[in-house]
């Protein structure tokens, strides 16, 4: 039972931070825009929705998705990167990408900031156990299955670095991109400032299809 709601909770997590990445683009396409939390909510259920019919598909169409989806999460990121760091011409010092710290939390300890704030990459990892959950389809599933999980992590630990370090290149001016963000997704701030609306759009649609893979 704990599993599964752990599971339920990691979806609907990933979904509604997808909606949030959502409104955000419509915000950066029409910027008289104001997302509310019942539009954020109702995209989230469309989401939900379409995500459950997904899984209603036989098994070899979710195998397509899933070669699909690791393409790419790899060529997105490769390209968000490429660009954003070629685009942006106020690029930070590393002292304040790798040192820079911000605690919000009310309290005084910025370990404990820092922890909190991994919490935010988390959702990453809700999809590795797939491979255990499909195993009965999988050829030579005694070493496919662990080697997936295995692989599914590895591979999001290198390429989720890769990016933010990536994205805290592209931040020009904390206080206004990030703390008092106009958007309600701060990294679209980053990006708008950074590549411009056309390239912000793109990168958007990188990320939300991602998400929608995810």
């Amino acid at each position: 039972m704990g599993r599964k709601l752990s599971l339920a909770v990691a979806i609907c997590a990933s979904d509604l931070g997808m909606a949030g990445f959502l409104t955000s683009a419509v915000s950066v396409a029409k910027p008289d825009f104001q997302t509310t939390a019942a539009i954020d909510y109702a995209v989230f259920l469309a989401i939900l929705f379409v995500h459950g019919w997904m899984n209603t598909l036989p098994i070899r169409y979710t195998g397509i998705i899933n070669n699909l989806s690791v393409w790419w999460h790899i060529m997105g990121i490769l390209f968000i990167v490429v660009v954003g760091l070629l685009l942006t011409e106020n690029k930070p010092s590393a002292a304040f990408v790798f040192s820079q710290s911000y605690n919000n939390t009310g309290l005084k300890s910025d370990g404990y900031a820092w922890l909190i704030g991994l919490l935010q990459a988390q959702f990453t990892l809700n999809g590795y156990d797939t491979a255990a959950h499909v195993s009965e389809e999988t050829k030579s599933a005694q070493r496919g299955s662990p080697m997936g999980i295995v692989m599914a992590i590895a591979t999001s630990a290198v390429a989720g670095t890769i990016l933010m370090i990536a994205c805290a290149f592209m931040i020009q001016d904390f206080d206004t991109q990030i703390v008092n963000s106009k958007n309600p997704m701060s990294i679209t701030q980053v990006f708008l400032d950074s590549t411009g609306i056309g390239w912000t759009m793109w990168f958007l649609v990188i990320i939300i299809v991602a998400m929608y893979f995810a």
